[in-house]
């Protein structure tokens, strides 16, 4: 499983971004000869080619999140873990993220989405669990959970 939690962990704001893109790729498991053969890709979704030589620390945070993101989704796996991902970058970005979701979907990956925004739990999610203080308090199908979410006046004791 490669967790995108913590996406852009370890990047070094005084190295480029294409140093960062190894240094990031090389915590996800990939080798440098993996890197090599995927850094075009990595660069086209991110959209950051005309930066792959520039400071990490001279890019907006919207522009560090897409790259971490594009080189984390090069990963092969059968579990992906997200937190909120789509919540950053523009709308063109956002809609990138979407379509790479919709195709680990068909694929029959499994993506753990954490979120708060009601509307992408109801595109993406086939199943929901709420939770509250690291404690499970209800789970179902996304609709039913986004109707007794909007109904907590709280946290459960």
């Amino acid at each position: 499983m490669y967790p995108l939690l913590e996406l852009g962990i370890g990047f070094q704001p005084d190295f480029t971004v294409r140093d960062n893109l190894y240094i990031y790729g090389s915590f996800l498991g990939f080798s440098r000869k993996e890197l090599n053969a995927r850094l075009e890709r990595i660069l086209e979704f991110a959209e950051l080619h005309r930066f792959v030589d520039a400071k990490l620390d001279t890019l907006s945070s919207g522009m560090k999140v897409r790259l971490a993101f594009a080189i984390a989704m090069q990963a092969d796996s059968s579990v992906y873990l997200v937190d909120e991902v789509l919540s950053v970058g523009d709308r063109w970005f956002q809609e990138k993220c979407r379509a790479e979701f919709r195709r680990l979907r068909e694929e029959k990956k499994t993506v753990i989405y954490v979120s708060h925004m009601q509307g992408e739990v109801e595109e993406f999610c086939d199943r929901v669990i709420i939770l509250a203080d690291g404690r499970i308090v209800n789970q179902g199908d996304p609709p039913s959970m986004i109707e007794f979410y909007n109904s907590m006046e709280s946290v459960p004791p």
